[in-house]
Parts: structure tokens; C-alpha cells; sequence
């Protein structure tokens, strides 16, 4: 892994990074210690020794994760190319060394369980750099896992302690988390762009493996094929993107140019061209709103 990323799974550390002993005593149960046995202070160490200690077995899960199948890591393989093949088209050139530990498969209900009910099928937690997913249907396991991998591996990640003292991301892609941790900004962005390149990656790479030819047609035509975020992706495109496109149709050819703006400031966090194309097109304090949106 290059300099690119400070910590092995985020690109950036943020706020301060120097810690007591006193602090790390408060904060971790168990404490972290390093080889001499002595408590380790260094924030960064600490988040690479927890990316470590996610690829451990976890008794909390023992009761509803599932060993993988042959299968299982055909799927995953399937959708970690796919998110790195689109990731590079818009500017990734670096990617987390994610573990297949690290990819836990549970039994159908397992997430909402595992996340206490604040997620249902699938989720991923930025600090541990650990992805949960609920072994469903193949074709509903492998766009889960498209997805939460996006989030996982595509996105810009930063990592804060906050001014609690807990570790949170900062940045995962456009979402931004305020420093006493409690405020989400561009959430529901976020998710309806990530929904967006999950509908492409279903478009174009699943739609041609026999596989799933069949059962993605017969759910088209009952307009039941969930492709994650639906309501956020309507909304998004209703009601920020399709005004954005028409009244800047002289800058954008077509509307795929705009939405590659979209994907490239989810995946190398430069957000600033997003901001002022959103400001200079519905007025000052436009994007602040769209935080909030």
C-alpha cells in the first residue's frame, strides 16, 4: 500500500491524534498494547491495529455468520471487480487491501440484528474497514455486496476522534460528519449516488452473466427489481439533478458528462467543482441546503 492511505483503510486522519494512556484506558476495552506490552497512544497505529483485529472471528456474531461457500467468493469477487473497474473510471487509484475476513456473510436478518435494527441487509463500518451482508438470493447478496463495497473500497474515507473522544468517520464519500460526531451532512446524496452506480453495475456487468439474465427480466417486468436506494435516487434525480442538467445543458453535452462530476467528488472527495456548479446555478448557499437535503 503506498503513502496514499495514512491508515489502512482511509485515506486521511483528522482532528488531533495524540493520546494519553489515560485517554486510550477510557476509550478501548480491551486496551491496545504493542508487542512490549506497553499501551499504544498513536491514533493511527490504533485504527490500523483495529483494521487488523476485524479480520478476527467475533462472538457476537457467532450465531448468525455464515462460513463462505465457494459461491459466496465467486460473488464477492464479482462485485469487488466491478466497484474497482468503475472506482478507476472516476479517479480511484488506490484501494484498500480489504481482507475476505474482513466480508462477513450472515444468516438472512443477521445485519438488522448485528446493527441493533439501524441497518437491514447490509452495512460497513468505515473504522474497523468490515462489511456486513445478509446471505440472501445470489443476485440480492451480490448487489448488496456491490453496494456496501462501494461505499467500502470506491469512496474518499477520513477518520476523526471527535470531541467525545470516539473514533467516527469524518468523510465516507460525499457525507460528511460533524466533529462532535452527532450531524450527518449529504447523507442521502451519498446514498443516491451510490444507488445509482449500483443500478449501472446490475445494467451493465450482471445483466450479461447467464446467472442472473433470467431472474433480473422477470423482476423488470414485475418492477420489482430493488437495485438499492430507490426512493433516494428518485428523489435526487427529481429534484437536484435533472434541474441542474437543464439549466447548465451548455457546459453538459449529456447528462452522463454532469454525473461523472457527481462520481468523481464521491470517489476523490473534491467536492469543491460539485459545490460552485450547485451555488452558481440555484444561488448562494445552495450546496448548504443540499447538506441538509
Amino acid at each position: 500500500m503506498s503513502e496514499f492511505f495514512q491508515v489502512r483503510q482511509a485515506e486521511k486522519v483528522v482532528a488531533h491524534t495524540k493520546l494519553t494512556p489515560d485517554d486510550v484506558e477510557e476509550m478501548f476495552d480491551p486496551v491496545p498494547k504493542d508487542e512490549k506490552g506497553a499501551i499504544v497512544t498513536d491514533f493511527k497505529q490504533i485504527l490500523n491495529l483495529l483494521f487488523d483485529e476485524a479480520s478476527l472471528p467475533r462472538e457476537s456474531l457467532r450465531q448468525i455468520e455464515l462460513e463462505k461457500t465457494e459461491r459466496d467468493k465467486e460473488l464477492i469477487d464479482v462485485a469487488i471487480d466491478a466497484v474497482k473497474r468503475f472506482a478507476k473510471e472516476y479517479g480511484r487509484e488506490e484501494f484498500v487491501d480489504l481482507p475476505l475476513e474482513h466480508i462477513r456473510l450472515l444468516k438472512d436478518g443477521g445485519v438488522n440484528v448485528a446493527t441493533k435494527g439501524r441497518f437491514n441487509t447490509g452495512s460497513h463500518a468505515t473504522v474497523l474497514g468490515e462489511v456486513l451482508i445478509d446471505r440472501r438470493s445470489d443476485l440480492e447478496t451480490v448487489i448488496t455486496l456491490f453496494h456496501e463495497l462501494w461505499h467500502t473500497l470506491a469512496t474518499y474515507h477520513a477518520i476523526q476522534l471527535t470531541k467525545a473522544g470516539k473514533i467516527a468517520e469524518q468523510r465516507n464519500g460525499l457525507t460528511v460528519r460533524s466533529g462532535d460526531g452527532k450531524h450527518l451532512w449529504f447523507d442521502r446524496l451519498e446514498e443516491a449516488l451510490t444507488g445509482l452506480i449500483t443500478q449501472q453495475f446490475v445494467e451493465e456487468v450482471l445483466v450479461s452473466d447467464h446467472d442472473f439474465q433470467k431472474e433480473i427480466a422477470q423482476l423488470k417486468s414485475s418492477k420489482s427489481l430493488d437495485t438499492t436506494r430507490r426512493e433516494e435516487v428518485s428523489d435526487f434525480l427529481k429534484q437536484v439533478f435533472h434541474p441542474l442538467y437543464l439549466r447548465n445543458r451548455n457546459q453538459f453535452k449529456t447528462e452522463d458528462e454532469l454525473l461523472k462530476k457527481f462520481f468523481q467528488a464521491e470517489v476523490t472527495g473534491k467536492i469543491f467543482p460539485i459545490a460552485q456548479l450547485i451555488e452558481k446555478t440555484f444561488g448562494k448557499g445552495a450546496f448548504r441546503r443540499l447538506a441538509r437535503w
